[in-house]
């Protein structure tokens, strides 16, 4: 899956590589990779607000609603007498319904404002701007681009944040290798002054 998800990425954003260019500024002195203004312009526009702005957080929350759905299918298969399990899944349920909630809220509030920059600079492409309107649109843009970055990095804060189980197990492995590299770090020496004596001793 994580092959075809490349390759059918990879396939979607081949147009990137196509129509980007290195745009020189007036002055001669900037130079910006990006989209050359007309027809390709309006596509990213709406080609931005299909992908980033409809069909992420709509794939996120179909794929996590047939998770929740796994879950109680489980459940469902479990004997009513074993209550103890029963409370356990509903509890799973919950949280994985949480950090799925809170996940797709996190997402499009983080990839909302870049697409639909992108849908306002293609719609207004052929606009006479001002200098100063051109200055706070690349800075706003600029800023948009950032919360799309930290979007790609945010779910490990997120699983942190609202799930205890998921703390839990990453502290759990936090002192698993911290025991075995303090471990390390005392064999080593010791192995070290071993072979040191044996050497010095032939």
């Amino acid at each position: 899956m994580i092959l075809l998800t490349f390759f059918f990425w990879m396939i979607m954003c081949v147009h990137l590589i196509i129509y980007f260019d290195i745009q020189i500024s007036s002055n001669g002195t900037n130079r910006n990779c990006m989209n050359s203004p007309g027809s390709y312009s309006i596509f990213l526009s709406f080609y931005s607000l299909l992908i980033n702005g409809l069909s992420m957080p709509l794939l996120m929350t179909i794929f996590g609603l047939l998770t929740l759905r796994n879950t109680q299918q489980h459940r469902n298969q479990i004997h009513n007498t074993m209550t103890l399990i029963l409370r356990r899944r509903k509890k799973q349920e919950w949280l994985i319904l949480r950090m799925l909630l809170i996940q797709i809220i996190v997402n499009v509030i983080l990839s909302l404002p870049v697409t639909i920059y992108l849908f306002y600079a293609g719609l207004t492409q052929y606009y006479k701007k001002s200098m100063f309107r051109i200055f706070m649109e690349n800075y706003v843009y600029n800023m948009f681009t950032l919360l799309q970055y930290i979007n790609a990095a945010a779910s490990f804060y997120v699983y942190s944040l609202t799930s205890r189980t998921f703390r839990k197990e990453l502290y759990c492995l936090i002192v698993y290798y911290s025991s075995k590299l303090k471990q390390y770090m005392i064999d080593r020496p010791a192995a070290l002054v071993t072979r040191l004596s044996h050497t010095i001793a032939s």
